[in-house]
This record gives structure tokens, C-alpha cells and sequence, in this order.
């Protein structure tokens, strides 16, 4: 009998501090190939293991940009031997593509993938609407705020993200649907490409004073103590006082 084939290392350039990275960690803990964020092999799930290297982003190294990735962003995964595509290493640098891959190589036909033909019309009618809004309009306004270190303006960029808030809470499924984003108990691709930017939400509130107005916004706050308490966001979300400490070289002093 031969031998059982390994199953292949994949090997992921990351931050802890990076949301686009969260994304892909996320991913890997919910499929159950990554069990920690500490350098090295973790991993004893017969999909595949993942090597992790931790790439500093306020002093990333020369090798980084010219032997991984010219654009110095993270996160950067390799897949050995393209996983059956020409028998040659593939990169993947784009935190979106990279988490639809390992969904769709590892989940399975599940609902948290979003693959299956029959979610066609969720995916185009509510997933491709509410991501759209939130790339658009939340992501921007989230940096615009972290990055206003004028007093004077603060309070414009905070109801700039107040309505970006209520823009994303028109696009969720009714509460009475569930507490994710697209409603059910699962946590979906959606939810798993918006965690990382709902769990830093207490760097904003440390440098600029901002809270989810929840009184005018339920369902979104619902949904983000949903996604941020999943097991899988948890498990791969650095402390809150290191994610403080790394965003200060974009967000300055606190301006409250």
C-alpha cells in the first residue's frame, strides 16, 4: 500500500495588526488548519498545515519586497506546487481572493462559503450589495476618522462613519433572521471580509472617541458582537492594547 499522501504546507506572510490579514487567518481557524498565531507549524488537520512568518509592517524587511511581494503588503500566501496547477508554487496576495480560495478548496459545499449554485441569488441580491457598500463607503471611512488628527475635524469624520454605519445596516439580514450578516447562525464570507475592521473598532474609540451609536444603529451592533465574539475572529484578533500600539503611526495622539 503507498503511503498516504501529506497534506501540503501552506505558507502565509502575515500581521497580527493588518485587518485584510484577519481575514485570512480567520478562514484558516474556521476550517480548522490554523490553531495559533504564533510563528511556526500549527496545525494537525489532515487539510493542510500553515508555516507562518510575521512580517513587521512599521520595519518590514528588504527580502520581503523583492523575494515575496513587490507591493510590501500582507497577507501573502504560497500554495506548493499550485495545488495541481503546472506543478509550480502560487501566490496570492489579495486578501479577498485568498480567503474565496481556501473556501473553496477546503469548506466543502457549506453555506459559510457561499459557492453553492443555489446561492447564487443570496450571494448577487444581499453578499455583493452589502460588501460593495462596505468597501465603498465603511473601509474609507473608518481610515479617514483613524487618521484626523485635527480636533476641528474629528466630528465630521465621525458622522461620516455614522452614516457609512447606517448605509451597511440597510444591506444586513432582518435581526429576526439571524445575528450575522446575511442572516442564520453561520458565519458567512461576508462576515468573515468585514471581522477585521468591526474588531478593531476599539483603536477608534481610543484615539478618537468613537462609539456605534447603538441606540440608532441595533442591528448593526448586534452584528458586530456577533462576528467579534465568534470563536475563530477571537482566536486569531490580537490584544486590544497591541492593535492601540501598532495603529498609532497612522492615527497620531488621541484627540479626546
Amino acid at each position: 500500500m503507498l503511503p498516504a499522501t501529506p497534506p501540503p504546507v501552506l505558507k502565509l506572510y502575515f500581521s497580527r495588526m493588518c485587518p485584510y490579514v484577519h481575514r485570512v487567518t480567520t478562514t484558516l481557524h474556521l476550517l480548522g488548519i490554523l490553531t495559533s498565531l504564533a510563528e511556526g507549524m500549527h496545525s494537525s488537520s489532515p487539510l493542510a498545515h500553515v508555516d507562518l512568518i510575521h512580517i513587521d509592517l512599521a520595519n518590514k524587511p528588504e527580502w520581503f519586497k523583492r523575494d515575496i511581494n513587490p507591493k510590501g503588503t500582507v497577507p501573502v500566501l504560497i500554495i506548493p506546487n499550485g495545488n495541481g496547477i503546472g506543478g509550480n508554487s502560487v501566490t496570492l496576495a489579495d486578501s479577498d481572493d485568498t480567503t474565496a480560495y481556501l473556501l473553496q478548496v477546503y469548506a466543502g459545499n457549506t453555506r459559510t462559503a457561499l459557492l453553492r449554485p443555489q446561492d447564487a441569488l443570496v450571494r448577487y441580491t444581499q453578499a455583493v450589495p452589502l460588501l460593495d457598500t462596505w468597501n465603498d463607503e465603511y473601509v474609507p471611512a473608518f481610515y479617514a476618522l483613524l487618521k484626523e488628527q485635527d480636533k476641528a475635524k474629528v466630528p465630521a469624520a465621525q458622522e461620516r462613519l455614522v452614516a457609512a454605519v447606517r448605509a451597511v445596516e440597510a444591506k444586513l439580514a432582518p435581526a429576526s433572521e439571524g445575528a450575522f450578516a446575511l442572516g442564520g447562525g453561520e458565519l458567512t464570507v461576508v462576515d468573515i471580509l468585514c471581522g477585521g475592521f468591526l474588531a478593531r473598532l476599539p483603536v477608534l474609540k481610543h484615539y478618537r472617541g468613537f462609539d456605534v451609536p447603538v441606540a440608532e444603529c441595533a442591528r448593526f451592533e448586534a452584528w458586530r458582537k456577533a462576528v467579534v465574539g465568534h470563536p475563530s475572529v477571537q482566536g486569531t484578533l490580537a490584544p486590544v492594547d497591541e492593535l492601540v500600539v501598532a495603529y498609532k503611526r497612522l492615527a497620531g495622539e488621541p484627540t479626546v
